[in-house]
């Protein structure tokens, strides 16, 4: 019996005009005592508060920055967090600054950022339209300037914010390097997200379930970017949307429909959730 449901936001529970497209089917999840939980690369804000007063709930958790941080919503204090410390993000911007000096050698990479989350701001290198509409979306504070010289000593996560075309081909060059060490992922073709290797939403999900005193074996979720790979993988009900990309879907126990023609509608009544 499902008791426990995870959901990505952008692109699995968020339509393409970011609104949750089928908001009355996870209400009538909700009403039938499944316990909802966001699970996102975002962070815990006032636009995240939004969507869960749009779902009727007061009381529960969101599961922020891909499952480093575990927020109490009602109360908005931390009750899980497996963040970066200073020296591990030295040396992932070591490998990203080395990595992006050879590929300026074959083409502009000066439409860069380089940032990180820490205590609900963003701390950048530099802003562009990628990085800007991030900030915007989440109503985050923005603050230019050498993050890692300025007193930061811990970050939920740290970002690579540029154009699609130089995150493919910056990717492969810094993946091999990180990966041992780092989880590491192209959450977005916009955005490169390296976080804490033993962390990722599925992880922070089933934090939330020993909170709950849920079973893993009675835990859902839907996801449908790299991010969520982990998310759809190894929850035991794991839904990949019909818009995901190729590898989660090859990792889901369920493809269901995509996300702007009520994907999750369909699944929760496949399952008998609603």
């Amino acid at each position: 019996m499902i008791k426990l449901i995870g959901f990505d936001l952008d692109d699995t529970l968020l339509d393409s005009n970011k609104n949750i497209l089928d908001l009355e089917a996870v209400k009538k999840a909700i009403a039938n005592g499944v316990k909802v939980v966001l699970c996102s690369g975002r962070p815990f804000s006032k636009r995240t508060k939004e969507y869960y007063n749009d779902l009727g709930i007061s009381d529960g958790y969101f599961c922020a920055y891909n499952g480093t941080v575990i927020y109490d919503i009602k109360t908005e204090e931390i009750v899980y967090e497996n963040s970066l410390n200073k020296d591990e993000l030295f040396f992932i911007m070591d490998i990203v600054k080395k990595a992006i000096k050879d590929l300026e050698k074959t083409i502009d990479v000066s439409n860069l950022a380089l940032c990180v989350h820490h205590n609900g701001n963003v701390y950048a290198t530099a802003n562009n339209e990628y990085l800007d509409l991030e900030v915007r979306l989440n109503k985050n504070k923005l603050f230019i300037g050498d993050f890692l010289d300025s007193g930061i000593n811990d970050a939920c996560k740290f970002m690579i914010d540029a154009d699609p075309d130089i995150i493919a081909k910056l990717f492969p060059l810094i993946k091999e390097k990180i990966e041992p060490y780092f989880n590491v992922m192209v959450s977005m073709p916009c955005f490169i997200e390296v976080i804490k290797k033993e962390s990722n939403k599925y992880k922070g999900l089933y934090e939330v379930a020993k909170l709950y005193g849920i079973e893993e074996d009675a835990i859902m979720a839907f996801g449908d970017s790299m991010n969520d790979y982990e998310l759809v993988r190894d929850a035991a009900y794991g839904i990949a949307m019909g818009n995901s990309v190729e590898e989660v879907k090859k990792v889901a126990k369920f493809v269901t429909d995509t996300n702007d023609n009520h994907g999750v509608k369909k699944a929760l009544e496949n399952y008998g959730v609603i």
